[in-house]
């Protein structure tokens, strides 16, 4: 500093985050009445000292912004801490349409972000498999619904690996990242430079090349695929 000896020292200026918020999202029209909304999924990043409440509300009909932010159905904010599954199961009854709510907590210098929500439905219970005597009470019965749907999302998890596995063992099917895994059951291992779609090939004709190995036919096939003639 003039005049002085001491040296000019600069901080950054901190900026402070504000430590609350809240989004309400437009209307997700199903096109159905009484649409049985299932779940909501989160890509979400939740820092310590941080959480988020998620609320809906559903309706037959479109609601203005007014009645929506004012409504007094809107249920039981359901909040998630960090470390927890961002998996949340819609709590209101059925309707066309749904709104979400998400209420964000930080502490001035980290907040939650919310990069994306997936909203699945209808929600097939496996209620409807039970007797007819679990689904007398109306109350009872909604309860029962929402309870098996944890168990039912868990269900629907692993029928759709299942459903993906046949794609898998495609070696014209399958992620490029699952080629070399496949091709280490025919104990194929590739060069860097030879392209995917011939990577799939070798794969593809793994048993008819095995069977030609070692004769003229065999060394024109080995020699086609590293050469691209």
């Amino acid at each position: 500093m003039d005049g002085t000896d001491l040296g000019l020292i600069a901080l950054p200026r901190r900026i402070e985050l504000p430590r609350y918020g809240t989004f309400t999202s437009a209307p997700l029209d199903s096109g159905k009445r009484s649409f049985a909304w299932d779940r909501l999924t989160l890509d979400l990043n939740l820092p310590e000292d941080t959480r988020l409440l998620v609320s809906t509300l559903t309706s037959e009909s479109a609601l203005d912004d007014a009645r929506v932010d004012g409504s007094s159905v809107w249920t039981a904010p359901l909040e998630i801490l960090p470390g927890q599954t961002p998996d949340v199961l819609v709590q209101s009854t059925k309707g066309r349409y749904l709104w979400l709510r998400f209420e964000f907590f930080g502490d001035g210098t980290v907040t939650p972000l919310v990069a994306q929500a997936d909203v699945f439905g209808p929600r097939r219970s496996s209620l409807q498999d039970l007797p007819a005597l679990f689904q007398q009470d109306a109350q009872s019965a909604d309860f029962l619904d929402r309870f098996l749907s944890y168990f039912d999302t868990g269900l629907d998890e692993i029928s759709t690996i299942s459903a993906r596995l046949p794609a898998l063992l495609d070696p014209f099917a399958t992620d490029p990242e699952f080629i070399p895994w496949l091709g280490s059951w025919f104990d194929l291992s590739f060069q860097s430079a030879l392209p995917e779609m011939t990577r799939r090939e070798m794969i593809a004709q793994a048993i008819p090349y095995f069977q030609e190995r070692g004769t003229v036919a065999g060394l024109k096939r080995i020699l086609q695929w590293h050469t691209g003639l």
